[in-house]
């Protein structure tokens, strides 16, 4: 079992997560990318909460693993993947990240992943 160093740091940092009790959507220059009712809703701090959609609910043949990892003290190292587009060769970079092996406290997001509001059309639900 692994605890998350940030919390022996700031024990009154809170991250909590609720099941959807709506059907989440992700949008992406007009197509429906993602779509599920088992999603979860992160809430941490002050920060906006983030829709995690199971990672089954996505396009698995338009992922490609990215190079890119970032590091969270309450949740873990989190991957990175691109996504590439419909009827084309290029793609969203670093579009969706999830926490393969989540620290013991955020356990539940394994198998999750999240998007970039900034690069999509949208993200409903909820």
């Amino acid at each position: 079992m692994t605890s998350g160093p940030g919390y022996a740091q700031h024990p009154n940092h809170r991250i909590s997560l609720e099941q959807s009790t709506s059907r989440c959507e992700v949008h992406l220059r007009g197509e429906l990318l993602a779509s599920s009712t088992q999603c979860l809703i992160m809430k941490e701090g002050k920060y906006p909460p983030v829709i995690y959609f199971p990672l089954s609910a996505l396009p698995q043949e338009r992922l490609l693993p990215s190079a890119t990892e970032t590091y969270c003290p309450f949740k873990g190292t989190a991957n990175y993947w691109h996504l590439q587009e419909t009827g084309s060769t290029s793609q969203v970079d670093d579009l969706i990240w999830g926490y393969a092996s989540p620290y013991d406290e955020m356990a539940r997001i394994a198998g999750y992943v999240a998007f970039y509001e900034s690069k999509v059309d949208s993200i409903t639900g909820g």
